[in-house]
Parts: C-alpha cells; structure tokens; sequence
C-alpha cells in the first residue's frame, strides 16, 4: 500500500507541474490590444468643437447682425460666410486628428473585456476538466489497491474514508469578472489577468499539495 500511495503522489505531483505550464501558456495566448480606444475616450474627443471653430461662429453671428444693421451688408455677408466656412473647416479638422490620435484598430474596449473574459473562463475550465479526469481515474485506482488489500474490514473502510472525495482546484470564475469590473485601460486589464493567472497557479498547486497530504494519510491507519 506505501508503494501505491507513493507512486499515485508522484503523478499527481507531476500532474501538478504540467498543469501549471500548461495554463501559463493558455494565459499567454490571450493577447489584449496596447492600444484601443474606450468608448467614453471617443465620446469625450469626438463630442466637443476647437474654441477657434465656437470664436468663428460666434463672430459669424456678429457679422450677420452687422449685415442688417449697417450700410456695408455685402461685406459683413461675406465676412460672415468665411467664418462660417472656417469653423466648420476647424471642427472637421479636430474631428480627423481624434481619429487618428485614438485607433481603433484594437475594436471597442467592452468588446475586448468581453473577449478577455471568455479566453480566461475557458482556460480555467479546461484546467479544472483535466485535474477532475485525472483526480477521478487516481482514486478509482487507490480505491482499487484499498479493496484488493489484505486488511481488515474496519481498516478498509477507515483508508476508504480518506478518499471519498478528491480535492477540487479552488478558485472562483466570478472573482475574475469582479476583479475587471471596474478596468477602463488595457494596460489594468493586463494587469488583473496576470494577476488572476497566479491566482489559478496557485490553486493547482495548493489543489495537488491538498490531495496528496489526504492519500499520504491513509497509511497512517496501517501504521
């Protein structure tokens, strides 16, 4: 039974270290764009004029006044296209250089959370299908190595009770989505991401150390 238990640790150790590389790949294939535009970034650049363009306009109006007021209409009339025409030339030149300074080559940054979320909550299922499937096949073959043993009935069901159930890999999906709630700038996103793959890291490793410290301790019933 001691070689069983030894041997069935071993792979759950080393189950253990391929599941972390593995998921330290999953995480490294979630590419976030370093740059994306926001949608209150585009909102607050693209909804407002230069001051030059309001100056223009409001010179405009003046002009227009001046037009019914004064003798000279044809020149108040002309002075008062041309300001016209340069503010609506002014606020079209803003709008282009907010287009150009705020890509959006990166798609709207909701979009991207949405996407980031998804990529993570599937690695993270993926990692747990795998530890489950494997924890399953472990304890039919400890549970296998307890029945076929020689010991006594009450020894049996004393080493059956230490592996009724196995140990899960312990972290939440929602603590992610709370955790990037709030996150308006790639730049945090990255971080929260990095941040939540140490998370799971080290669930995998606290999962393994967890399980193999209950197989350890059926041997104390034999001892």
């Amino acid at each position: 039974m001691k070689e069983r238990i030894t041997l069935t640790n071993q792979s759950i150790i080393e189950r253990c270290a391929r599941l972390q590389e593995k998921a330290e790949r999953k995480f490294a294939a979630i590419v976030i764009p370093s740059t994306i535009s926001s949608p209150a970034l585009n909102e607050q650049n693209n909804g407002g004029m230069p001051p030059i363009s309001y100056i223009l306009y409001g010179v405009a109006g003046l002009a227009a006044l001046g037009a019914i007021f004064s003798k000279a209409r044809l020149l108040f009339l002309g002075i008062g296209a041309a300001c016209v025409y340069g503010g609506y030339r002014t606020s079209k030149m803003k709008s282009s250089i907010n287009t150009q300074s705020n890509p959006t080559s990166g798609g709207d940054f909701n979009s991207i959370k949405t996407e980031v979320t998804t990529k993570v909550i599937e690695a993270v299922k993926s990692t747990a299908k795998e530890w489950e499937d494997f924890m399953e096949l472990k304890q039919k073959e400890v549970r296998l190595a307890i029945e076929s043993s020689s010991y006594s009935a009450s020894q049996k069901d004393a080493m059956m009770s230490k592996v009724y159930v196995y140990e899960i890999i312990d972290i939440s999906l929602s603590d992610f989505t709370y955790m990037i709630k709030d996150v308006n700038n790639t730049e945090n996103l990255k971080t929260q991401v990095s941040t939540y793959k140490s998370k799971l890291i080290n669930a995998i490793n606290d999962a393994a150390t967890r399980q193999t410290t209950k197989f350890s301790s059926i041997l104390d019933v034999i001892s």
